[in-house]
């Protein structure tokens, strides 16, 4: 039984999702320590991207603090670091953000930086170091509040890549939201509960497109990568997205046969875009998991476990409580390498 569910219901509700499937399987003691929380610039921009795309740029303005200038260099940072923190500068503590030369050079001698001035000229010498950019930067910063930081320069780029979506020949309808609405059921970013072996699982798609005259179902998950698109089969085998596509596949497919009735149902596609190359193309990955990883392990000594064996090895390790060793080693007594 599928069930669609809320944004919040897929982060914080039960089911098991693919990425800690994912972890799991590199490490079962995820499921007493917790996933380690990552947090890096691509994620930003993938999640930005996401943003714009789905729920507009209004929104994408309410989620992200849009930043011009970079954090200065040595003291000066320090200095405006501790500026921001003050009450004086900080919004969210009820502060004035009026751009004040004489607090600069009082939280600089508060700090004694730059001690080798000469004391009769040193207030005068701090104060030329406060260039526009220097308040720019305070500003930004002290109005950030809870969003997430983006520099103008990765603003732009989701811009684009948005606009390269749009444009794309045969997906570009639904990303700019213009597909004929009598033809096309698009769904953005729905969310599902759902069970496979026995196992509560949860996941959310980017798209989903219903073509009612077709009676065809079309799946659709986007990446922003940071290589190139044509490097992309190199990215599934490192992150193992061969997992996330046979899950949400298999969860596709019993949607489909609880609501469409008598439609078929498309490979689940990756949708792939580089945020870092100058002219953007969008790449369309079409996968079968059990057919990938056939073709993967075919020349491999050591073989890739499928979505099927590592949720039978997560079942276990619930049942047995064994969090450390592995199924094959508690119940061998070793590890065949």
């Amino acid at each position: 039984m599928v069930k669609t569910i809320s944004n919040k219901e897929l982060r914080e509700g039960p089911g098991l999702s693919y990425s800690t499937l994912k972890a799991f399987n590199e490490d079962p003691m995820v499921l007493i320590n917790g996933k380690p929380k990552i947090s890096n610039k691509g994620i930003s921009i993938g999640g930005a991207l996401d943003t714009y795309i789905f729920d507009g740029l209004e929104v994408l303005k309410e989620k992200y603090a849009v930043l011009s200038q970079k954090r200065p260099t040595a003291m000066l940072g320090d200095l405006a670091e501790a500026l921001i923190k003050s009450d004086k500068y900080n919004v969210s503590k009820g502060g004035s953000i009026k751009i004040n030369t004489l607090d600069g050079v009082d939280k600089a001698n508060e700090m004694n930086l730059w001690k080798s001035l000469a004391k009769k000229t040193r207030d005068e010498e701090i104060s030329r170091k406060f260039t526009q950019g220097f308040w720019t930067y305070v500003i930004e910063q002290s109005n950030i509040g809870d969003k997430e930081v983006l520099s103008t320069e990765d603003y732009m780029k989701i811009i684009e890549l948005k606009q390269v979506l749009c444009n794309h020949e045969t997906l570009g309808k639904f990303f700019s939201k213009t597909a004929n609405k009598e033809r096309y059921e698009v769904l953005f970013q729905p969310a599902f509960q759902f069970e496979i072996d026995g196992v509560l699982m949860k996941g959310g798609l980017d798209m989903v497109v219903i073509d009612h005259e077709e009676k065809r179902i079309m799946p659709f998950d986007l990446k922003s990568t940071s290589e190139p698109g044509r490097n992309f089969p190199a990215s599934v085998f490192k992150y193992r997205y061969d997992l996330q596509g046979h899950a949400y596949m298999n969860c596709m497919i019993q949607w489909r046969d609880q609501n469409y009735d008598g439609y078929s149902m498309d490979l689940f596609k990756f949708v792939v875009i580089s945020r870092t190359e100058e002219s953007p193309k969008v790449w369309v990955y079409a996968i079968k998991a059990t057919d990938w990883l056939e073709r993967v392990n075919k020349n491999r000594t050591v073989k890739l476990e499928g979505l099927k064996e590592i949720l039978k090895k997560y079942k276990w390790t619930l049942e047995s409580k064994e969090f450390y060793y592995s199924k094959e080693h508690s119940e061998r007594g070793y590890v065949t390498l």
